[in-house]
């Protein structure tokens, strides 16, 4: 696994947008400019710790990310609603109209490799894909009847954004399958 350069990333507020191995923008996030919650601090909670809550409930599969765009920015909740706009990463839910542009969106001031591109190469591997889809699934599946377990009625947000998730990972599986199948016909 690729060792993940902490010293490249900002200890300040800003946002981040992450990408999947296939380059979709899968999540937008934000880091204030406290000495606690800074952009290492974020980042790391995602990579490091894995308790953020789109970790944590299985939403993003580590494994999937290929690396991260990093703007540094003092109006970082515009400037994640601007990002979500213009990238509508599958998990950000609703469509913030921001009333300003803080950062160009084009241009981010760092890029945080998660894999280098021989092991993109590998976890891009329809059989790699498939094992780790599965195994992540599984564990999305098992986050989720605990969480489900306990909501009330009228929580249909956290509902929909699991079943958003299932949708994604498998789309992403039932590709890898038909590669993996396709590939190994033609040999």
């Amino acid at each position: 696994m690729t060792e993940i350069d902490w010293a490249k990333v900002p200890r300040r507020g800003g946002v981040y947008c992450m990408y999947d191995l296939d380059e979709t923008p899968v999540y937008v996030g934000y880091a204030s400019q406290s000495e606690s919650r800074h952009l290492v601090s974020r980042l790391r909670e995602h990579f490091t710790q894995q308790n953020s809550s789109v970790v944590a409930h299985g939403r993003i599969d580590l494994l999937d990310v290929w690396y991260v765009d990093i703007w540094t920015t003092q109006n970082w909740k515009l400037a994640e609603d601007q990002l979500i706009a213009a990238f509508d990463p599958v998990f950000n839910r609703g469509e913030p109209m921001p009333e300003v542009e803080p950062i160009d969106v084009d241009s981010p001031d760092e890029t945080l490799s998660i894999c280098n591109e021989e092991e993109r190469r590998t976890r891009l591997k329809p059989s790699n894909r498939i094992r780790s889809k599965m195994d992540h699934i599984q564990r999305m599946v098992d986050s989720d009847q605990i969480a489900l377990d306990a909501l009330t009625r009228g929580e249909q947000d956290r509902i929909e954004s699991a079943r958003n998730a299932a949708d994604y990972h498998l789309s992403i599986l039932r590709k890898s399958i038909e590669d993996h199948y396709s590939t190994t016909e033609s040999q």
